[in-house]
């Protein structure tokens, strides 16, 4: 596309930022605009969405308004979803001529339209300073918006989530848990957190009290070899997948569960109830934490595993499940977590 296309005989002007329309377009003229941006492949956000903005107030010399069924008409005609044509609504809306930008495509504002307009300035400077991607502003954004967020947050009185190293953090005293329970990264540039959580769950467990730990199949045997040093090992249990199977390349498996590795300090675990080995597990919210587990199946481990008034951690809480289960059940929640963008989300996600 050029840097200027005109239509309808002159009183319509594409440009990569928008659409403009003369004052005495006709209605005819106004429709075959309309219909040449369906067959348009670049910018047709801004150009769709100021043809809607225009033909909200438009209207002709018999008095006959647009504005009526506009939207419906408008997709129909350019073959674009009527979700879609808000979409580009809102973005014209939200953002007129003046603040558009050259070298930023549409897809970018369309991530911006909630937000206040300094705010939009100022994530627009960014993608324009850092060369962010789309999904990277998206990101930025949520984790902005989560920041804010838990610094007004007060948690129920039961309930602690703290950023830190759970390697370093004395949040946890000695001899103090009932239930460890957390779900490490299954990547082997983490391999080496087993040895640290294996000497974290040696120092803050009670005598009898029981480790549980998500773990991927593949650096599996690394995980025991690791929790044995310093814990005696009970048993595996499998959270299976509900919401469908997981692909690993690496040996051509489609995986239908996770195991969950069971510790215990000392010879014996303290009494508890009896338990399922496999249960059926359901999908973790992925907007908080792209790692979050089901609240469902850490609910169901809690509270056959401890009793009201128990102390329940969580050293990498990610999106804050499991101390924020536990809370809800009467225990004692406490989650430790490094990033500090997690760690926000999970406060947040706790309000």
């Amino acid at each position: 596309m050029s840097s200027e296309l005109a239509l309808a005989n002159g009183k319509a002007a594409i440009t990569r930022t928008g659409l403009t329309l003369a004052e005495n377009i006709t209605e005819e003229e106004w429709w075959e605009v309309c219909e040449a941006l369906g067959t348009s492949v670049q910018g047709v956000a801004w150009h769709v969405g100021d043809l809607l903005v225009d033909g909200e107030t438009r209207t002709w010399g018999n008095g006959k308004a647009l504005a009526k069924g506009l939207l419906r008409e408008v997709c129909k005609r350019t073959g674009l979803s009527p979700s879609y044509g808000g979409h580009c609504l809102a973005m014209s809306r939200a953002f007129d001529f003046r603040r558009r930008r050259q070298n930023i495509l549409p897809a970018f504002y369309g991530e911006l339209v909630a937000l206040p307009p300094k705010e939009q300035e100022k994530w627009l400077d960014l993608v324009e300073s850092e060369g962010l991607k789309q999904k990277q502003l998206r990101k930025a954004i949520k984790e902005a918006r989560e920041a804010k967020a838990a610094k007004g947050v007060v948690l129920p009185p039961n309930l602690s989530i703290v950023q830190a190293d759970f390697r370093l953090d004395s949040t946890v005293e000695d001899e103090s848990a009932d239930l460890i329970f957390t779900d490490p990264p299954y990547d082997e540039a983490s391999v080496p957190l087993w040895a640290d959580l294996a000497d974290f769950a040696a120092a803050k467990l009670k005598d009898g009290g029981l480790l549980l730990a998500y773990s991927g199949q593949i650096w599996f045997p690394q995980a025991l070899l690791a929790l044995q040093t310093t814990l005696t090992y009970r048993w595996v249990a499998g959270i299976y997948h509900t919401g469908g199977h997981q692909q690993i390349w690496r040996d051509k498996v489609w995986c239908q569960w996770k195991p969950v590795l069971f510790f215990c300090k000392g010879e014996q675990p303290r009494d508890h109830d009896w338990f399922l080995d496999m249960y059926h597990g359901e999908k973790g919210d992925k907007e908080v934490h792209e790692w979050a587990q089901g609240e469902a199946e850490a609910a169901y481990y809690i509270e056959k595993l401890t009793s009201e008034g128990d102390l329940v951690v969580d050293p990498m809480c990610g999106s804050g499940t499991i101390p924020r289960v536990a809370e809800k059940l009467g225990r004692r929640g406490v989650g430790i977590e490094l990033d500090e963008a997690r760690h926000n989300a999970a406060v947040a996600a706790s309000a």
